[in-house]
Formats: structure tokens, sequence, C-alpha cells
């Protein structure tokens, strides 16, 4: 009876496993060069977004919105179903810095999204510390600049994420800050967001003006909820 296959056989060191693996790289190198010229983006960056490593996918995309243009957008949008939290967090930022108008890129990538993805791209615009940003933006200097982060903010309140403004209208030392938080949610649509809003008025230590702007935020997406009913 022959006796089972040596170790030699079963390992990576038999020829077969080397010329195996060595296949399996040309087919990666071959997905890449292929997406490259489809996009016509430089081969090197192709070649690191489907790295196995989420850094270099997530350096790829830094290069990306430095690099702008259409395909980049196509790129960093599709990155926000990458399964690395790191990933699509420097996909929000990518996005973010791809053009002057920051909030049209999001308006479109949004646009054109599945709803899975759409949640992804919201998470990430909170995860990457953007929405954080935002919201200290909310009374800073330049209308301009108030205005990009009221949009960012109210695109990720849009897409189903809506902690970082709860947290606002709680915590946050500026009055003006919690009530355009409010605003922002009742504006949102977010019908999920009234259990939230409810336990934030029941607090004693919110601010008066605050906690009208809160009722009247529930008030406004409770009608809305019997409304589609």
């Amino acid at each position: 009876m022959r006796s089972s296959r040596s170790e030699d056989d079963r390992g990576f060191n038999h020829p077969r496993a080397h010329r195996a693996h060595s296949f399996r790289k040309t087919i990666k190198v071959s997905r890449s060069l292929r997406l490259s010229r489809a996009l016509e983006i430089p081969a090197d960056i192709a070649e690191r977004l489907q790295s196995t490593d989420s850094s270099q996918r997530a350096a790829a995309l830094v290069d990306l919105a430095s690099a702008g243009g259409d395909e980049s957008f196509a790129l960093i949008s599709r990155s926000f179903d990458d399964p690395s939290v790191e990933v699509r967090s420097v996909a929000a930022r990518a996005l973010y810095s791809l053009q002057p108008d920051h909030a049209a890129s999001f308006t479109r990538a949004l646009r054109e999204a599945s709803s899975e993805r759409r949640r992804k791209i919201g998470s990430a615009i909170a995860a990457s510390g953007l929405a954080a940003n935002a919201i200290n933006s909310l009374t800073g200097e330049g209308r301009d600049r108030t205005y990009s982060a009221f949009s960012i903010l109210f695109l990720m309140a849009k897409a189903g994420e809506v902690q970082p403004l709860l947290q606002s209208i709680a915590k946050h030392p500026n009055i003006e800050v919690r009530l355009t938080s409010v605003k922002l949610l009742a504006l949102s649509n977010q019908h999920q967001v009234l259990p939230a809003l409810r336990s934030l008025a029941a607090r004693d230590a919110l601010p008066a003006e605050v906690h009208t702007a809160v009722m009247e935020a529930i008030y406004l997406l409770s009608n809305q909820t019997r409304e589609v009913a």
C-alpha cells in the first residue's frame, strides 16, 4: 500500500505550491493592471488598492485624493465597502479633500450608493473625525466654512449616523452649536432618533433654549412619522 504524502508534498515548499502562489500573484497583478488601464490611474495605486494590507489600501486612497478626477472619485466611493474601518475612515477624508466643494463629493457619493454603502459613508464621516471638526466649525469664522460644516453634518445624519449630533446637543459648550445640532436632526427626517431626543429632553441640566429646541424637533419628527404612517 502506498504511504501517505510526505510533509514536503503537502507543504508550501513543494514546487506545486510555489507555482500556485506565483499564479495567484500573477492574477493579482493582472487585475491591478486591468484596473489601472480601465480607469487611467497609476499602476502602483491600483495594485495597492487591492493589497491584503489595509494600511496599503488606505495610503492608496490618499494618493487618489491628490490625483483628483472622476476615476479617483469612483475608487474612493468603492472603498466605503472595504471591511476595514481604517480604510473607510481614510476614504471619508479622501472624499472630503477631493475637490474644493467638500459637500458636493459626499452628495454625489450618497446619491449613487446602495443603502448599505450610504450607512457606511455616514459612519465613516463620524469615525474619521470629520463630524467632530464640522461640529466645531458651525460657529466658526466665514460663511463658506460654516455652510460646508452644516452640509457635511446634514448628509451624515441623512445617511443614518446621528450619534455625533446627539453628543453635541448633550455636551457641547457652545449653545449655538447645540441648537444647530438639534436643527440638523429635525431636518434629517431620521425618525429612529426620537427615543434619544426624548431622553435628552428629560434631562434637568439641559439649557432652557436647547430644551425648547429639542421639544420642537420631537414634535416635528413625530408629525412626520404620523404622516408617513
